[in-house]
């Protein structure tokens, strides 16, 4: 959320709740705007103050300038309308005052002279007088005049206060924005510190610039021996670190009360306090103290006491930021006490380096190779005592280029490499001497406990073996796959029935995304009596061979049970029994099955566990859904499923499709059946061919052509 972002927010607010409520006094022209009127024509004067007292405003009447400039001392009008009279230089002496005056310039004013006068009327513009007009005064005239000019004036007002406000949110978005890069910069070198007493330094400078800190002390609570002890590390006037270790039960009564409450504590007589050390407190003349836990992980860690010697209390926003730098500073110190005790690992570490699995070389900033262990000696044909801490990078690459693929590749990425102080780099590299080898690298930083960088540590681990392994993998997919292809192929049918009155359009496409292809498949079944013509389409769970292989099993299954006895619920029925016999658990297909009579154009049909035909009514240009009749096959060996009929009319369009449709997606979602339902009535009037290319076509286009699972279409067209 940008600064600008954040005051249009608050100038919206403050605008809708303020501003508008300031100007509404001003709505239609009329609601309590205060005019003085001043004439010494006695007559004008109440004639004028009457008509606009009638039309609600506030009149004040004066018959005299030192009365009206009493009154307008005392307290602005919205609008002045003064007589020119005879006296016009007395007129023209008060205009004046009260448009050079500051504090009185922005009051609109009016003259009022007769028709004798119009050139004295006119030569008042020159000294700051907003307007005139001729007596005898027109009513109506004089009220527009004076409409627009309150509203003028509730417009200038409204924009004088919207610029103070303006101006103060600026200050505070810059105190704010200060305040931001300060916490940035405590973050930043928090974060690359290692060091313990640089972490406390850094903590105490910012926290005495930021909260205006006398004095900063911190207090370390950490377990010993399993007693609860407490280091109490103070910075006193900003010199040096001085520590001191006390008890927590004899002195530590506010790291107590820290622990219980976990929120600042503010105490503004430190001396009186029975919470705070009478002793540590006399010694430092403390006044008033703001305690910050040190939180980390839910635990309290420790306490930031931030000191003033003079009383006053910290507002809100230095308890914040002194919260948000305990924050940091807790993060930090633990980050801190952590390195110190990894210090003891460093010999440990290095032995394992040593003799690990991966060559490593470490090179310093200045390019010098501060570390090498024996394994990358090892590879690349190098002795340790002639490159560590005495040859740079440099002369070291020109030894070793040789044995890579691409030398001079190998030289100029390393050397960018080296020159990189943030960047961490996995790649892989080819070596060709003595053997051939894959090599993969990871390059990254190294920063000292200050996070100073100190150079870079390069690591390659010998992968020949692993891709090798991938290559075989590899291969081994795409063998399976053609295999799978070959096999797919020969399960869907080499040319469609010949019905009368109906067009067939089939499609089908596998998956072009992983190397194994999936189970969709279809089939038409040649039938004794030719008036049936039956089909099937279906997905078998699994993909690559197994799945061809199971497809299969359905296909021919189903073939031969239809030629027994074609009615969709026994074939069914009897093709879900074999398959819970003959196929592993956890196996399944859907499967729709249909027996369309073309001289009774109806269709017998079951679907069992597959996404739900949809048929398009010609006539009434809708769509109908046909029903489910049962699960999935291949699951429970006796479940039941009962078959369904419907009746095609001229025109009609049925399609059966397998679920690579309707969840075929892309980065916006899925390609749904409504927008299947949209292409199918777009191309009724089509072939039933073209159905079926059309919708594959806007698959592809909505999937980039990578579809991500097999799918199947077919397509029946009731013609004549």
């Amino acid at each position: 959320m940008t600064p600008c972002f954040v005051l249009r927010m608050v100038l919206q607010k403050w605008y809708s709740e303020e501003v508008c409520f300031k100007s509404s006094q001003f709505r239609g022209g009329v609601l309590s705007a205060r005019i003085y009127v001043a004439d010494e024509d006695t007559e004008t004067l109440e004639a004028t103050g009457a008509a606009l007292r009638e039309h609600g405003y506030n009149v004040s009447s004066f018959d005299n300038p030192q009365k009206i400039i009493d009154a307008v001392a005392n307290k602005a009008p919205d609008l002045l309308l003064v007589g020119l009279g005879s006296g016009s230089k007395t007129t023209q002496s008060l205009c004046r005052r009260f448009k050079s005056d500051v504090k009185t310039s922005h009051i609109p004013i009016l003259l009022a002279g007769n028709q004798g006068q119009l050139n004295k009327l006119i030569d008042s513009i020159d000294y700051g007088v907003d307007g005139y007009f001729i007596k005898p005064v027109n009513t109506d005239e004089l009220l527009a005049k004076i409409k627009s000019f309150v509203r003028l004036k509730a417009t200038q007002q409204e924009l004088i206060t919207a610029n103070q406000l303006l101006e103060k949110k600026e200050r505070e978005l810059a105190e704010r924005n200060n305040e931001l890069e300060n916490i940035y910069e405590i973050s930043q070198k928090l974060t690359r510190c290692l060091d313990l007493d640089k972490v406390l330094g850094v903590l105490f400078k910012k926290a005495h610039k930021l909260l205006h800190a006398d004095r900063c002390f911190l207090q370390l609570v950490f377990e010993d021996d399993k007693k609860v002890s407490e280091l109490f590390k103070t910075h006193v006037d900003f010199g040096e670190i001085k520590h001191r270790a006390m008890s927590i039960e004899k002195e530590g009564l506010l790291i107590k009360q820290a622990i219980k409450d976990k929120a600042p504590i503010i105490i503004q007589r430190a001396k009186a306090n029975h919470l705070v050390n009478k002793t540590f407190a006399y010694r430092y003349n403390l006044k008033t103290v703001l305690f910050v836990p040190l939180i980390s992980k839910d635990n309290v860690i420790g306490m930031l006491l931030i000191c003033r010697d003079k009383p006053g209390e910290f507002i809100a926003e230095h308890i914040r930021l002194a919260q948000i730098i305990g924050s940091e500073a807790a993060f930090s110190i633990e980050r801190a006490q952590l390195y110190e005790k990894t210090k003891d690992l460093h010999s440990t570490l290095k032995a394992i380096v040593d003799w690990g699995d991966s060559a490593l070389i470490m090179v310093d900033q200045n390019g010098r190779v501060g570390t090498a262990n024996k394994k990358f000696c090892e590879l690349m044909g190098l002795e340790a005592a002639e490159i560590i801490g005495k040859n740079e990078q440099k002369h070291v690459l020109q030894k070793v280029k040789h044995l890579f693929k691409d030398p001079e590749s190998f030289e100029s990425r390393v050397e960018w490499l080296s020159s990189q102080s943030s960047e961490v780099v996995k790649d892989t590299v080819e070596m060709v001497e003595p053997r051939p080898r894959a090599l993969e690298r990871f390059s990254g930083p190294v920063f000292d406990a200050s996070g100073d960088f100190m150079g870079r540590v390069n690591i390659y681990h010998d992968i020949t073996t692993r891709k090798q392994s991938e290559r075989r993998i590899k291969n081994l997919y795409r063998r399976e796959r053609r295999i799978a292809q070959i096999l797919q192929r020969n399960l869907l049918p080499k040319e469609l029935p010949d019905l009368p009155g109906y067009e067939i359009g089939t499609k089908y496409a596998a998956a072009v995304q992983g190397m194994v292809i999936g189970g969709d498949y279809y089939d038409f079944i040649p039938l004794k009596d030719k008036d049936y013509c039956a089909f099937a389409i279906g997905d078998v769970c699994g993909k690559g061979m197994q799945a061809a292989v199971q497809t299969y099993l359905v296909k021919y299954s189903l073939r031969a049970f239809a030629r027994e006895d074609p009615s969709p619920s026994v074939v069914i029925s009897r093709i879900n029994w074999t398959f819970c016999q003959e196929v592993e658990d956890g196996a399944f297909v859907t499967l729709a099955y249909g027996l369309l009579d073309h001289r009774t154009d109806t269709l017998q049909y079951c679907i069992a566990g597959h996404p739900i035909p949809v048929v398009y009514r010609h006539a009434k240009e809708d769509f109908e859904m046909l029903k489910s009749n049962g699960s999935i096959v291949g699951v429970i060996p006796d479940t039941r499923y009962d078959g369904s009929i419907i009746r095609l009319k001229q025109g009609d369009v049925a399609v059966f499709y397998t679920d690579g449709i309707t969840e075929a997606r892309n980065a916006d979602g899925f390609f749904g059946e409504e927008k299947l339902k949209e292409i199918i009535k777009s191309s009724a009037d089509m072939s039933a061919q073209a159905v079926a290319d059309k919708i594959f076509g806007s698959v592809s286009r909505f999937t980039s052509n990578h579809l991500n699972d097999d799918a199947a279409v077919i397509v029946l067209k009731k013609t004549s």
